[in-house]
């Protein structure tokens, strides 16, 4: 495992148990879960019918928000994740929804030698596969997309959840903390990064690589990987994320494309 891995690895078992227990972590994530349900159902994510049979790779799992969202739209699910704290919640929280048909393993798919044994063996023929807030931790964007879509059956759908970079967010905007005055972003480069663990605790930075992701930015990626039918949709409401003392909203999206039939 490389040093960057472990110290995700270290920092998500860390913050697991608070990871979503905050006022405003339940706000965004309640938010992120209407925004998945309503893009199913404009149909910018086109499920297969569930009679069908609908596999779900949820990907940096979490504690499962993803999975909890798509629940009523597919018929199983593998979450990976690279904590296995986060594991254990997610596990758990299946257990107490009674989502018998979900459940996590710890893994990295990035790691050089990627996923193997009985994982790999699982960790196939997705009909999709979604990251929820975790792309902008990878290390190799690229990369990432071109493992997760090899992991896809043949018109499989990869969806991200992810925010746009705070240069090009309309709705960016920080506040609070030690000498940090309110401001709003109109097309100037900041730089500012954060993330999305617990209140208490700050997210190492270097843990964080990218400070979010444009349109054109997904769909080049995505035709990269060589996957079709790209598709992005933003949210009407920014995401308010708490974190050291600060305030800070940016605009949440789900960029999703297919792999090729």
């Amino acid at each position: 495992m490389t040093d960057v891995a472990e110290s995700i690895r270290k920092l998500w078992n860390k913050c697991a148990s608070q990871y979503d227990t905050g006022d405003w972590q339940k706000e965004l994530f309640k938010q992120a879960a209407s925004f998945i349900q309503d893009s199913v159902n404009n149909s910018l994510l086109q499920l297969p019918p569930k009679k069908d049979g609908v596999y779900l790779l949820d990907y940096a799992c979490g504690t499962g928000k993803v999975t909890m969202a798509l629940k009523d739209h597919i018929t199983s699910a593998l979450g990976i994740d690279i904590s296995d704290g986060m594991v254990e919640i997610y596990n758990t929280r299946m257990s107490e929804a009674d989502v018998s048909n979900a459940h996590a393993v710890v893994g990295n798919l990035l790691s050089e030698q990627g996923l193997t044994g009985d994982i790999d063996e699982q960790a196939r023929n997705f009909d999709i596969a979604f990251v929820g807030f975790g792309f902008h931790h990878f290390e190799d964007p690229e990369l990432t997309i071109k493992r997760l879509s090899s992991r896809l059956k043949p018109g499989g759908i990869l969806a991200i959840l992810d925010w746009l970079p705070s240069n090009e967010d309309p709705q960016y905007e920080a506040e609070g903390g030690p000498g940090h005055h309110h401001h709003h972003h109109h097309g100037h480069g900041h730089g500012h990064k954060h993330g999305h663990g617990s209140a208490q605790s700050s997210e190492p930075q270097h843990t964080i690589h990218h400070d979010g992701f444009s349109q054109s930015m997904m769909d080049k990626l995505y035709s990269q990987a060589g996957l079709v039918d790209f598709g992005f949709a933003t949210m009407e409401k920014p995401l308010v994320i708490e974190m050291c003392g600060k305030r800070v909203k940016r605009t949440g999206f789900i960029a999703k494309a297919r792999r090729s039939i």
